[in-house]
């Protein structure tokens, strides 16, 4: 292997691309709706620079796992627990309890280095209540840290077995394979997986690690040509990917070859290294780190005071310029000091318990909100009534027939088979539909009421998602449909993506041929966050607003006409949500006659707000062909 320089600061310039493009990603500055892959090019090169100092010591055979973990610790921890600790103390000013409660709890996992398994478990990356976490950002960070505490122990172990650069590659190379398949396959079947996990997006690390034993590229031509498809490669991604890409999987492979190609090593220097090599370039490059850190927090809770609104173009420069600002200030006062900080007695081993001593009194900090429910005494009683429908639960209340997945062994359900001679009837869907089950069921006078759906779950042929909404989908429409002779048959979801909506007709057809009584229900209004969140800020001194103003009428309405265009020409009857709850103007019901909020979230229904809906939905003609069936059945 050819050494190469210590410092590089084309690498430097390249970690200003991979921040700069998720800035501007996450702050909405057209044309990044790819931007989330400035992540893979850190990927890249994190695998390659710590590959590099890894390999040096083990070959010079001055390997040290506690020297490792001593610099790994001083390079990321002391940035990141400001951040953490700076973040709950914005939040106890400026959050409402539900989302102050989840920032404690995003806190503790995060300063121990796990918030991926948090993220992955309570939402998904480009999830709507997801835009509103401040330490969201903090799942790469975590996937790294996790890297970090195995890479090195395999390195030295395969090292210890054969001191070969060949036989390392060998291995790395089998460990970026299968990584690589493993994203390739679970993007398909379950998406959050994919983003979120260390097993797959190791192939990334992977590809920066590899290049430590490539050879220098000795042609100026090659180099040159390289370089700028390299560039190419990632501006492709950040301008033409999007949140509805299939990602990471294949796609992945456009930022994280384009970060490959420009840092694999070339004798001669190129014009993208002195492009990358420009002062503003390195000079964003070295803040990177903590530009990173603090860039998504101060637009988060910049949008919670702003109840969730996205910046205006001047806002989005004054908070880019204050992120860039707070990190140039951790650069100076926190990051490089404590990386450069040296005493007579300290030695490596106590910089990793003093390390491990932060991040417990860090997440015993951030529990504080989480343990005690956001602490809802910093409210008034009025908001303190809205706040408390955050959280709300109401998962699984419909204690009839319900099929949330494909039984293990393959077997039809009992409670799909038909028994005796009553209406039976379907509701298929993802968690808007089976949101509807009790009030439907209380409504379908004399009726069998049988749910086939879960959270995610697209209520289409050939749907895409988790493995197990897609198998569950595919049974549905296979057998579950013709073996439960239902009479009528309710089709509900978030009808957000495209792809559902051109399938919609094709799906229909095929319900049609099962039953003669099949409905479509629309979606409810949204909201741009939480709904008890907006009536809550909205009864705070200096926060009140309309809740008009954060309703997304315009983008629902136009879902409903692509889902009615869809329906042309086809017996289905369409009900509107939308239309029981707003007036043609956008101006909608937020409320209850009791004062409960309709909605607990962005758009799923209370309990009570359930209720209210369905009995309009059946003034529009929701039920009617059940409640013919069910007089025939007298």
């Amino acid at each position: 292997m050819t050494p190469t320089p210590a410092y590089r600061s084309d690498i430097d310039g390249l970690r200003a691309i991979a921040v700069l493009t998720v800035v501007l990603y996450h702050y909405g500055i057209a044309p990044f709706t790819g931007g989330f892959i400035g992540v893979d090019v850190f990927f890249v090169i994190s695998g390659y620079l710590i590959t590099k100092n890894l390999f040096t010591d083990l070959s010079g055979d001055r390997f040290s796992l506690v020297r490792f973990y001593d610099r790994r610790f001083r390079r990321i921890l002391p940035a990141l627990l400001v951040v953490l600790v700076a973040s709950v103390a914005a939040g106890y000013l400026l959050l409402l309890p539900g989302d102050f409660a989840r920032l404690g709890e995003s806190g503790m996992f995060a300063a121990f280095g796990f918030s991926n398994f948090y993220f992955l478990w309570s939402s998904g990356y480009f999830d709507p209540a997801a835009e509103m976490q401040p330490l969201l950002h903090t799942w790469s960070l975590a996937v790294e840290e996790q890297f970090y505490l195995f890479w090195p122990l395999i390195m030295w172990c395969v090292w210890r077995l054969r001191k070969s650069a060949v036989f390392l590659l060998a291995v790395l190379a089998v460990i970026a394979l299968a990584s690589f398949v493993a994203s390739v396959y679970w993007v398909e079947t379950d998406q959050p997986v994919a983003f979120f996990m260390l097993h797959t997006r190791a192939w990334e690390l992977a590809a920066g690690a590899a290049l430590v034993f490539a050879k220098p590229i000795a042609s100026r031509a090659l180099g040159e040509g390289m370089g700028w498809v390299g560039l190419a490669l990632i501006f492709y991604a950040a301008v033409q990917l999007t949140a509805e890409t299939a990602f990471p999987g294949w796609n992945a492979l456009y930022p994280c070859v384009g970060a490959a190609l420009l840092v694999w090593p070339k004798s001669a220097t190129t014009s993208a290294h002195r492009l990358l090599s420009l002062r503003p370039a390195v000079f964003i490059g070295l803040i990177s780190y903590s530009l990173y850190l603090w860039h998504w927090p101060v637009l988060v809770f910049f949008r919670h005071y702003a109840n969730a609104a996205m910046p205006t173009l001047t806002e989005a420069i004054m908070l880019i310029g204050l992120s860039i600002a707070a990190a140039w200030i951790s650069l100076h006062l926190v990051e490089r000091p404590v990386r450069q900080m040296r005493f007579q007695f300290w030695t490596p081993g106590r910089t990793i318990i003093a390390g491990a001593v932060s991040m417990a009194v860090t997440a015993a900090i951030a529990s504080y909100s989480y343990l005690g429910n956001g602490l809802p005494g910093r409210l008034d009683e009025q908001a303190r009534h809205y706040a408390a429908f955050d959280p709300y639960k109401r998962e699984h209340e419909y204690s009839g027939c319900s099929v949330r997945a494909v039984p293990a062994d393959g077997s039809l359900p009992d409670c799909l088979t038909r028994q005796g001679g009553e209406p039976r009837l379907l509701i298929l869907g993802d968690s808007y539909a089976t949101q509807l089950a009790l009030p439907v069921y209380q409504s379908a006078d004399n009726a069998t009421l049988i749910t086939i759906g879960n959270n995610g779950c697209r209520p289409v042929l050939d749907s895409v998602g988790r493995r197990q909404c897609t198998e569950l989908m595919a049974r549905a429409f296979d057998t579950y449909l013709s073996e439960g002779n239902f009479d009528a048959v309710i089709l509900a979801a978030r009808w957000r993506n495209g792809n559902d909506i051109r399938k919609l007709r094709k799906t229909l057809t095929e319900i049609l041929r099962r039953t003669d009584h099949v409905y479509v229900i629309g979606q409810p209004i949204e909201y741009t966050t939480f709904l008890p969140s907006l009536l809550a800020s909205a009864s705070l001194p200096r926060r009140s607003h309309e809740i008009r103003a954060f309703n997304r009428y315009e983008e629902v309405s136009a879902l409903e006409k692509e889902v009615k265009s869809a329906l042309e020409g086809l017996p289905v009857t369409y009900v509107s949500p939308l239309q029981a709850l707003c007036d043609a103007d956008g101006n909608c019901q937020t409320v209850t006659d009791g004062n409960v909020p309709i909605q607990y979230d962005y758009g799923h229904l209370t309990r009570e707000g359930a209720r209210l809906v369905i009995d309009r939905l059946i003034q529009q003609g929701l039920l009617d062909g059940v409640a013919r069936a069910s007089v025939a059945a007298r």
